[in-house]
């Protein structure tokens, strides 16, 4: 009987059930920088062998701390106040963070967090797929079907460029300066191919994003010179919405934490609404915090790009949810960049709605802690006064009713209008509680009227996005805005001529003529209401 064959794979390569290359160190060892060995090593071993790496750290730590502590000498020992968000000041919180591999650090800017391995499948060759994490027999599926969800690359590029310039300023989640060079090595080195080893599955459900949004918010006439037809606008839209999802899945995002979902999410809050995902988004967004929480966004004291936006959607959808998931800044943390963008940026108009969503937040908090009908509504009459006092002193100048200058970019008309249409939305957001109330009780008389005042504005404006013809893009705020608006209208107009709201509204009266006469409070004849419509 022959002697057995000597092993010459690797522990490594032998464990993955991969193919080794049988030299030191072997090809796929040298890929992942792991260490290449010939012996072989039970599973039983290997994992004892990192429980006892573990102890020992665990133990150096506590070792450290320990001679921190006894080194200061016992006349000097300084009591301080113990900060309950320092992960520092208590050991246990170290051991902990250190037992499962995570931290809290605002300045890791690392894709991944340290905690997570990436779940890769390989073929019997150990090549590995950008698209094969926890797909199984499906991921060929799935990669031809994102291939074929790729618009050509001239195309791409023009629905990116139109994203970048018209989109971007409104909700700033990625920046459009790497995002450019990315796609050219992604074009470049990968040949625009979504299953090349190279490419990031997070990254290319920001691509899918950045198009999602293109196109959704694009008008009609544009789309068509690009050649979509308006069944295929929609429809690809759509599609690519949800290939955003996919490719998160793919990437197994909820373990594998990545500032490119983030952005991805982000952008998505551009298009969800407009093509009916808004159950999708909310939920998109849930776990967006949370990832972002994770990687320690949660400390900034001035966010930016994708986080900050995702804290204006969270806390601007408190009315509907009563509550919210990203934890409300204080006061110092809101007036920690306390510098005015007077010159117009892509990230100036979402740092201004940064403040005016954390107004929304305190809101809700006063309105909880408030006990009595009376103490509440103080709490909305002073939200109101200081929206209002953000709304005159802290605006940007560029948006502010003043000269256009000829340098500044195209957006700044469109971004004047949506300020009117959304600071408007938010008075009758932070009034919404007493609104019913404000037509039985004249006590909130002020109520009424500012929200039919805020009404107003919201439709004289929306009748300046419907006459605009600068090719600004369609946002979902203006219709969904609107349909507020028009509750909020036609709920009053029971109590007043209807002449006098038409004149309001759209500078006419003869159309009114006939129901004038209706009495305040008396509801209005069916015949009434159509002439209304």
């Amino acid at each position: 009987m022959s002697a057995a064959r000597k092993r010459l794979a690797c522990v490594e390569c032998t464990r993955r059930k991969i193919r080794c290359d049988k030299v030191v160190p072997c090809r796929n060892c040298t890929r992942r920088g792991t260490t290449c060995t010939r012996v072989k090593e039970t599973k039983h071993d290997s994992l004892v062998e990192r429980l006892q790496a573990r102890v020992q750290q665990l133990e150096a730590t506590v070792q450290d701390l320990s001679e921190r502590r006894l080194s200061i000498p016992p006349d000097d020992v300084i009591e301080v106040d113990a900060d309950p968000d320092s992960e520092m000041g208590d050991a246990a919180t170290i051991l902990e963070f250190l037992a499962w591999g995570r931290r809290k650090n605002p300045d890791y800017c690392g894709d991944l967090s340290p905690g997570d391995v990436p779940a890769e499948v390989e073929d019997e060759d150990g090549r590995g797929h950008g698209l094969g994490l926890g797909l199984g027999p499906d991921r060929a599926s799935a990669e031809a079907y994102l291939r074929l969800l790729l618009p050509r690359r001239l195309l791409l590029e023009r629905l990116v460029s139109f994203h970048c310039e018209r989109v971007l300023w409104y909700h700033n989640s990625f920046d459009a300066e790497k995002f450019h060079d990315e796609l050219q090595t992604f074009y470049r080195v990968a040949q625009g191919q979504p299953g090349h080893p190279t490419v990031d599955p997070q990254w290319l459900a920001l691509l899918f994003a950045i198009l999602t949004g293109a196109l959704a918010c694009a008008p009609r006439n544009l789309a068509q010179t690009w050649g979509f037809p308006s069944w295929e606008q929609t429809t690809l839209a759509q599609r690519w919405f949800k290939a955003v999802t996919t490719c998160l899945h793919i990437a197994d995002y909820t373990a594998v934490h990545s500032h490119y979902a983030l952005q991805a999410i982000g952008t998505l809050t551009m298009s969800a609404h407009l093509l009916g995902f808004s159950n999708s988004l909310s939920v998109l967004i849930a776990s967006a915090a949370r990832i972002g929480q994770c990687l320690g966004l949660q400390r900034t004291r001035a966010p930016a790009g994708a986080w900050r936006q995702l804290c204006i959607q969270d806390w601007f959808s408190i009315p509907f949810f009563e509550s919210y998931v990203i934890s409300r800044p204080s006061r110092g943390d809101i007036g920690a960049d306390e510098t005015r963008n007077d010159e117009p940026t892509r990230g100036a108009y979402s740092h201004f709605f940064y403040k005016v969503a954390a107004l929304l937040s305190s809101l809700h908090d006063g309105m909880q802690n408030a006990h009595t009908l009376y103490t509440r509504y103080e709490q909305v009459l002073d939200h109101d006064r200081q929206l209002r006092t953000l709304a005159t002193q802290g605006l940007p100048r560029f948006l502010q009713n003043t000269p256009i200058q000829p340098d500044w970019p195209c957006y700044v008309p469109w971004a004047r209008r949506c300020l009117a249409i959304s600071l408007s939305h938010k008075v009758i957001m932070i009034h919404r509680k007493f609104l019913a109330l404000s037509f039985t009780n004249p006590v909130f008389g002020r109520t009424r009227r500012t929200c039919v005042a805020a009404a107003r504005t919201i439709i004289k404006e929306q009748k300046g996005v419907r006459d605009d013809a600068g090719g600004g893009p369609v946002l979902w705020i203006q219709q969904a805005f609107g349909v507020t608006a028009s509750v909020c209208i036609y709920s009053f107009l029971p109590l007043q001529p209807f002449s006098h709201y038409v004149t309001l509204t759209d500078g006419t009266r003869s159309s009114s003529a006939s129901i004038s006469s209706t009495a305040p409070g008396q509801p209005m004849t069916p015949k009434q209401r159509t002439t209304a419509n």
